[in-house]
């Protein structure tokens, strides 16, 4: 044990390892041991980093972050028909079909909002050859101011709208989204007659949500909007 002197006088006490306890050199087996072993950690975070890429390459493309301009550049993968099946409100008429997902589309125009009694109208084009129907629904025939006419399909019993399609030789059926079970999985892939959209649409998002009734508890706050 040594004592120094510093600048001011203070002094301090240095303590000197015993000469048993000096560093030791590591030996020829110790230094190949530790190579092994960062060659190890080496190999299996090169795995890792494989296995994360090869599992990010599996996200779907619709579950990973886009922007705008990457949805213009990279579509929606295809994915597989889908069997679906639905009923009108009092189970009159039944349906099954055999669908593609990406056609659903949402429409804003005038006509699907008066027949509709929505703001907007979901519906699923489908080919009339891959749609089986099991009783007589009712049809309306509305002709646009083109002079294109199209029936309109519901139940005489309950009202509930089933498709629209050709008046004159049926071809594709525009499946009202709302009388599909499978409904819920089945994601507007566009949107058309923007310009005739209702305005407030895009207020619902901060309106609060009922789980049911008005009466039943919130299951989101919405936004509190200033009424200055």
């Amino acid at each position: 044990m040594n004592k120094c002197v510093i600048n001011g006088g203070i002094t301090y006490q240095q303590v000197r390892c015993p000469s048993n306890q000096a560093r030791k050199e590591p030996t020829l087996e110790e230094l190949n041991a530790a190579e092994k072993t960062r060659e190890t950690l080496v190999i299996r975070l090169a795995q890792c980093s494989m296995s994360i890429i090869q599992a990010a390459r599996r996200v779907p493309v619709w579950f990973q972050p886009f922007s705008a301009q990457a949805v213009q550049n990279k579509p929606y993968p295809p994915r597989p028909p889908m069997q679906i099946t639905g009923q009108c409100h009092c189970g009159a008429i039944t349906f099954n079909a055999t669908v593609d997902p990406k056609k659903v589309l949402v429409c804003h125009c005038t006509d699907c909002q008066r027949i509709s009694g929505a703001p907007f109208r979901a519906v699923l084009p489908t080919p009339v050859e891959d749609v089986t129907i099991s009783g007589t629904a009712k049809h309306y025939v509305k002709v646009a101011d083109s002079g294109n006419r199209r029936a309109q399909a519901f139940c005489a019993e309950c009202g509930t709208q089933l498709y629209a399609t050709e008046a004159d030789a049926p071809k594709v059926l525009n499946l009202r989204l709302g009388c599909v079970n499978e409904r819920a999985e089945l994601v507007p892939q566009k949107q058309m007659w923007g310009e005739s959209a209702i305005p407030w649409l895009g207020q619902l998002p901060d309106l609060p949500v009922h789980a049911k009734g008005v009466t039943s508890p919130l299951i989101s706050p919405g936004i509190a909007r200033s009424t200055d």
